[in-house]
């Protein structure tokens, strides 16, 4: 028998109760609370032992009625079900907390419990029982090893057994404990001729119990699993977290078809400038209509717009640009718009006050849902991440001597989007509330899509990998130094230096993918940079104590060093775990400078 323990239980209590049982009196119970829910079949060699099990009947929720495989246990004094079979019946439960001890000390604690009435199949009998909720009662019990149909049982028995199914494996959903047992069980039995296999009668019917001979081992079931049972368990989990089934297998398959779909439709216009294809995962078919909603999107942002004359300038001076430079075509077909798909994005700024050249950004919402529930972004592939973790950038940068840093000019929208798929890019807009609302596409890779990141990223991989022959160290320069559209890298020599700001320019200028903000712990090299006239900002104008904003870091190029710009918080109100972490999440540290004075913060938290 198996037992709950008490930290009051002591070897001293139980040799108490062992003299007492031994003078034939009752033995305290005091220090044993609940039998742990483990019947098992006895491992006894060359013999096959059979428990009371019974199918019964139980209601579920809504008062339907459903069968149950049950097993009486004397020695339980309390009453279990399986949490599958719970979910099934959607029962009702409450809050426990009952810590159960088993065989070999095997530990579990059952954390609910509900009520369950409980019919008999071949009689009015019914019972209800509170019973705790476990992950599983016990395994499949084993077969019988030998044929039922010769041991003698009388015909009027086998239409009232308590398991039809006694001889066959089967799981078990309910364990019914000694509080019920001797309620359940009747005072008739009829001995078998084979073994010392009984039948017992009780309100469930005829049960099957004893022990029969037999030339096979039992199988030993018990709470405890088999090592088939374990490895099982082991081989799904790590199937659902590395394996066939797992989501990152899943995405790492959806990850090769958006390379083989970038590899197979990407192409270069007569200027040098990447064209490519949205990947599509899914049919066009599914998105709904979306001009109401992006219309009345954009009508709440007019409005707002209006009332902010400093935001309304700089949104009208974005989208004016954005058109300026063709990366907008105005729809004129305007009998198209019902006809094909397509899809139109809402749009909304969003303010950078640190940037030294767009401080109002407009982007663009792809995962706005159409009519039918689906989104742009529903449809779409994501990309697999193909540049280099900050970290390995962030060190690599510290190692060299002299160091550069830039950045990609509009580097989304430097890269074109196939006329097939402008459709799937629309939006409305006008700049003032009495001019007509008009259609427009995006002809560029839109921020705010979820592949545009590795649209824009893999250009760069597929740049580098056509001039590795003529331009090898640029080429492993863009491919590995490059985070997004920002560049950080350097040379031993100011030389070399200057050497790979020249050929990294080139390269990139062949794609139309310019870039600006250069910027060096080296003033030879920024000199020897041929800056351009039409853009002030190609090479950074860096004083002494200047510092250039790059990967999310402050870096103070004279002096060569990071440094971090920590807002002092303001004594007044009371100091929360809330604000502290806020505070912490503040901070940006991917090199973890700052671990040793971060850490006692979160330590604090903790």
């Amino acid at each position: 028998m198996l037992h709950f323990d008490r930290k009051e239980r002591t070897e001293e209590k139980e040799e108490l109760q062992g003299q007492q049982s031994d003078k034939g009196q009752i033995p305290s119970t005091s220090g044993i609370l609940v039998s742990a829910p483990v019947p098992a079949e006895i491992a006894i060699r060359n013999a096959h032992v059979f428990l009371a099990t019974a199918l019964v009947t139980v209601r579920d929720k809504n008062g339907v009625r459903r069968q149950c495989r049950a097993i009486l246990d004397s020695g339980s004094q309390v009453n279990f079900i399986s949490r599958k079979y719970a979910n099934l019946l959607q029962l009702t439960c409450k809050r426990a907390s009952l810590p159960i001890s088993g065989i070999g000390d095997n530990r579990l604690r059952a954390r609910s419990c509900s009520e369950l009435k409980i019919e008999s199949r071949t009689s009015a009998f019914s019972i209800t029982i509170s019973c705790y909720v476990l992950p599983n009662i016990v395994g499949e019990l084993a077969s019988c090893p030998e044929p039922a149909d010769g041991w003698g049982i009388p015909g009027y028995v086998f239409p009232c057994l308590a398991d039809p199914d006694f001889d066959h494996p089967q799981g078990i959903d309910l364990l019914i404990g000694g509080g019920s047992f001797f309620d359940v069980l009747g005072t008739r039995k009829i001995p078998l001729n084979i073994g010392s296999v009984t039948l017992y009668e009780s309100n469930f019917g005829w049960l099957v119990t004893g022990e029969l001979s037999s030339q096979h081992a039992p199988t030993l079931l018990s709470m405890g699993q088999t090592i088939e049972e374990e490895w099982k368990v082991l081989s799904t989990i790590e199937d659902a977290s590395y394996g066939r089934t797992s989501r990152a297998n899943k995405r790492s398959q959806e990850e090769q078809e958006t390379v083989q779909h970038f590899k197979q439709y990407t192409t270069r216009d007569e200027e040098g400038r990447f064209v490519v294809r949205l990947p599509i995962k899914q049919k066009i078919s599914e998105l709904g209509a979306t001009l109401p909603m992006a219309t009345a999107r954009f009508l709440n942002v007019e409005k707002r717009l209006q009332n902010n004359e400093n935001l309304k300038n700089e949104y009208i001076r974005f989208m004016s640009e954005y058109i300026e430079l063709g990366h907008i075509m105005v729809e004129v077909l305007e009998n198209s718009i019902q006809t094909q798909n397509h899809f139109y994005l809402p749009h909304h700024s969003v303010t950078k006050a640190s940037s030294l050249t767009t401080k109002v950004r407009v982007v663009f919402d792809a995962s706005a849902k159409s009519a039918s529930g689906v989104s742009l972004n529903d449809v779409l592939r994501c990309g697999p991440t193909v540049q280099q973790d900050l970290f390995s950038i962030l060190v690599r940068f510290r190692k060299h001597q002299f160091v550069l840093t830039s950045d990609i000019e509009k580097m989304f929208r430097q890269i074109k989007v196939g006329r097939e798929d402008w459709d799937l890019q629309r939006i409305v807009w006008r700049s003032s509330p009495e001019e007509l609302l008009r259609s427009y596409q995006l002809t560029t890779v839109t921020y705010g899509t979820t592949p545009a990141s590795f649209l824009s990223t893999y250009c760069l991989i597929a740049l580098a990998e056509s001039v590795q022959n003529d331009y090898p160290k640029a080429s492993k320069v863009i491919t590995e130094d490059f985070y997004m559209d920002d560049l950080m890298t350097g040379a031993d020599t100011e030389d070399d230096c200057c050497q790979l700001q020249r050929d990294v320019s080139t390269v990139l200028d062949s794609a139309k993918l310019p870039l600006r903000k250069w910027c060096s712990n080296s003033e030879l090299v920024l000199q020897n940079m041929s800056k351009r006239v039409d853009d002030p900002l190609f090479v950074l104008n860096i004083g002494d104590d200047d510092t250039v904003k790059s990967l999310g870091l402050q870096w103070k190029p004279v002096a060569d060093h990071f440094q971090y710009d920590i807002v002092s918080r303001s004594t007044e109100g009371p100091l929360s775990k809330r604000a502290i972490l806020s505070d912490l999440n503040r901070i940006f540290d991917p090199l973890g400078f700052l671990s040793p004075v971060l850490v006692k913060g979160k330590i604090f938290l903790q």
